[in-house]
């Protein structure tokens, strides 16, 4: 069993995984600048791939339109951690609840994800238009997950240099 990384932001963690596999070391805010299908790996070399959640569903977008999608989807079902990250941020497509929960139960009971959100759990049936695909999301979530909540106020103020 490998240690979660380290807090960064004022966010809920949702942190599942098969036997809490996942990696340490991880640095969220490092991407690697790692094409889709293509996970970076962290110090220890373990595969990792890390995505705010409107570019994750752009790249599969992306897949669905020049026929890679079933590729696409094996690589981020597949990986050892998936970061999926700011949940709730930005607006999403119409789909992103389907599209989500089919990344989760793909995972699910297999390999690790980590989601961070700094929306309530209540709200993001509303974010995604889908209070059902919503619940199943939120059932394999938790089934084996931990949750994390840090805030309400933003560790970057409260470790910010005084001016």
């Amino acid at each position: 069993m490998f240690p979660a990384p380290p807090v960064l932001f004022r966010f809920t963690l949702w942190w599942t995984g098969a036997e809490d596999r996942a990696t340490q070391g991880c640095d969220p805010s490092a991407d690697s600048g790692a094409r889709p299908y293509q996970p970076g790996r962290d110090e220890q070399g373990y595969r990792v791939l890390y995505r705010e959640t409107h570019v994750l569903l752009d790249e599969l977008a992306d897949a669905v339109a020049d026929g890679t999608r079933k590729e696409y989807m094996a690589s981020v079902a597949t990986v050892p951690l998936l970061i999926i990250d700011d949940f709730g941020m930005r607006k999403l497509p119409h789909t992103a609840a389907e599209d989500l929960l089919e990344i989760i139960m793909r995972r699910y009971e297999r390999v690790s994800t980590l989601l961070t959100s700094n929306r309530p759990v209540e709200d993001w049936g509303k974010l995604l238009g889908d209070v059902a695909a919503v619940s199943a999301m939120l059932d394999r979530l938790l089934h084996h997950g931990h949750v994390l909540k840090c805030g309400p106020r933003s560790w970057r103020t409260k470790t910010a240099p005084a001016s």
